[in-house]
């Protein structure tokens, strides 16, 4: 079994924030995430300068999903980051597994 590990970040201003760091070799799958923002901002996670999944277009409040088998991942060697377009205060938690 992998190990699951847990990262989060904040961000309230336009732009990127990096929540894990890159692991030389392996991909960062993400299996859980929580976005909690105070009013509405566009979302986008992101493995290096490449979009992970689709924009989160959200109002204040709580977005969360959760999958067994993974809901996104960056490329092999790459940092998971988050992007806002708004100075938003935003808050995101992640579970996620290193895999090869």
């Amino acid at each position: 079994l992998k190990a699951v590990k847990f990262a989060n970040a904040t961000r309230s201003t336009i732009g990127a924030t990096s929540i894990v760091s890159a692991v030389s070799g392996a991909k960062i799958r993400v299996l859980h995430y929580e976005i909690t923002v105070a009013a509405a901002v566009n979302v986008q996670f992101k493995s290096a300068s490449d979009n992970l999944g689709s924009n989160k277009a959200l109002t204040a409040g709580v977005c969360q999903t959760y999958c067994p088998h993974g809901l996104f991942e960056t490329a092999v060697g790459e940092a998971l980051s988050f992007a806002i377009d708004g100075a938003v205060a935003t808050y995101v938690q992640v579970v996620y597994i290193e895999v090869a």
